[in-house]
């Protein structure tokens, strides 16, 4: 469930005031509920109020003399009173609290903030640092402990993609009249489980992660909640920069477009990076490359069509651009409720926007296959990998397929109705299968991390673990005058692969950057 200490009652005409309460309350460590900031799209409105009410452990009050008009006002603490929440009135002004509100409030503390708005807010605090000091430390550890913050991400994944997802879409039309499906396990156990195996398999994966971590009791939960929410950005955000990419350089090499000295530059700035990107400068990358296309699009389409419709999110102010600021400034140690709270937030405003990738799929190519008998017509028999989760909750599984169409091998391809559709996009060499490289079983994804520039090599990171793997290039074939004498072993075999990953990354950086990498090593 969510996880949200204090709810904040209060008028519309108190609004500016209302979010100063709520900025100093959180500064302390305590997560609020405040309208509208924390209200659902397509949800019920009262129904969000009560459930903000009864999860939360403190009510806050707001008195004014527009509260003291409010029905709305008056349904809140009249349902906080009827739940047995500790309330506290912040007076605002000096007006006379009328009779109903008097009935709930009349023998609490109010704290005066009329004559000294920040004394009364400083007040406040203490206050609250009093109350849950109050309750004993093993009561509020578990509390804590058994705190589940993907439920709100959950629910805003199933509201959002509904349009995009038939799984989403029909879970919601089950789930539409059942209130407060939320609270039953059975149910938000299955929507979670339709959100991971609905996204592509690099996302699904990570969000299955994080479903993991919010069930967990130990004490580093927090920590590695808000850890696994940026990572799951920067895949996110990774994915769409290298599908940019290359698809760039295919139509750099074949199309005719040509990259002006701006184009370029932003092509070093991902290449020849010496240091990952932060989730913020990701998303400033992003909007940058979708330019980029729009500037050449007599010639080049964006090899995500959606990616168009959520580049005023990109831009500074956007949700998206927002939300990846969150996520790059959570602090990555002794992480508070508050900062779990924002990078879920945070993370649910990025997938929303991304769920497009609801549609996508994503398969790591082991081997091509030429097959042709005498008569048959020519087929080519494929075995790959389907990366991610599925329905059974099977995950990886191993399948073939037999075509007309010839298919790069060691390839990761996303795809939107077919592999080898003209409109599927080839992640290599940004994005590699390790364990096809190496010629081993299952599938072990990494993407492009850094190319230190020394000794021709690459660094990828493994989305498995989040290990580094460095792949030097030992130019085997420059060293072996007989091709034939290369696949001696495997060992052979995997040192060919792991040339032809630099090669490759060699000829696309050549290719839109216009540098072509210099080997000092012999010097």
């Amino acid at each position: 469930m969510d996880y949200h200490q204090i709810f904040i009652s209060y008028s519309s005409v108190d609004a500016d005031t209302a979010m100063a309460v709520c900025q100093s309350i959180e500064a302390a460590g305590y997560p609020c509920w405040i309208a509208p900031r924390n209200e659902q799209a397509g949800l019920s409105y009262g129904l969000q109020i009560t459930n903000a009410i009864k999860q939360a452990n403190v009510v806050v009050l707001l008195f004014s003399t527009s509260s003291n008009k409010s029905q709305h006002v008056l349904n809140e603490v009249g349902i906080s009173f009827d739940q047995g929440k500790k309330i506290i009135p912040l007076m605002l002004d000096s007006s006379v609290m009328c009779e109903d509100l008097q009935y709930f409030l009349s023998r609490v503390h109010h704290i005066k903030a009329a004559d000294n708005f920040d004394a009364g807010v400083k007040e406040l605090v203490s206050a609250l640092n009093q109350h849950f000091s109050s309750v004993s430390e093993d009561t509020h550890d578990k509390a804590v402990a058994n705190v589940e913050l993907s439920t709100r991400l959950t629910e805003i994944l199933i509201t959002e993609s509904s349009n995009v997802s038939v799984a989403t879409r029909r879970f919601s039309e089950i789930i539409k009249d059942i209130p407060d499906w939320t609270r039953q396990d059975r149910i938000l156990n299955k929507a979670k489980e339709i959100i991971s195996y609905s996204f592509i398999g690099v996302i699904g994966k990570e969000f299955s992660k994080i479903i993991a971590i919010s069930k967990d009791n130990d004490a580093g939960k927090f920590d590695k909640f808000c850890l696994e929410c940026r990572r799951m950005a920067m895949i996110t955000l990774d994915l769409a920069i290298y599908a940019l990419i290359t698809h760039l350089w295919d139509a750099v090499s074949s199309d005719g477009v040509t990259l002006d000295s701006h184009d370029k530059e932003l092509a070093r700035k991902r290449l020849n990076v010496l240091y990952q990107l932060s989730v913020h400068e990701q998303a400033e990358m992003l909007l940058s490359l979708i330019q980029v296309y729009q500037k050449h699009a007599d010639k080049l389409a964006l090899p995500i069509p959606e990616l168009a419709g959520i580049v005023s999110t990109l831009e500074p102010g956007g949700d998206v651009h927002k939300a990846c600021t969150v996520l790059a400034q959570l602090p990555e140690k002794n992480v508070t409720i508050s900062d779990c709270v924002a990078a879920e937030d945070a993370i649910a405003t990025v997938l929303k926007n991304f769920n497009f990738f609801m549609r996508y799929h994503m398969v790591s190519l082991k081997w091509s296959r030429y097959e042709k008998t005498r008569t048959d017509s020519t087929k080519f028999l494929h075995r790959y990998i389907a990366l991610g989760l599925d329905n059974k909750a099977n995950m990886d599984k191993e399948k073939v397929n037999l075509t007309e169409d010839a298919i790069a091998t060691d390839s990761v391809v996303m795809y939107v109705d077919n592999i080898s559709n003209a409109n599927s996009i080839n992640l290599y060499p940004l994005v590699i299968d390790l364990n096809t490289i190496h010629r081993e079983n299952g599938a072990k994804i990494c993407f492009f991390y850094q190319n230190p520039v020394q000794d021709n090599t690459l660094e990828f990171i493994s989305l498995d673990d989040f290990s580094i793997n460095p792949l030097y290039n030992n130019k085997i074939k420059q060293k072996v005058e007989n091709l034939g004498d290369l696949f001696s072993s495997s060992e052979d075999i995997s040192t060919y692969n792991t040339d032809r990953v630099l090669d490759a990354f060699d000829k696309l950086q050549s290719c839109l950057s216009g540098e072509v990498y210099v080997d000092f090593g012999d010097l």
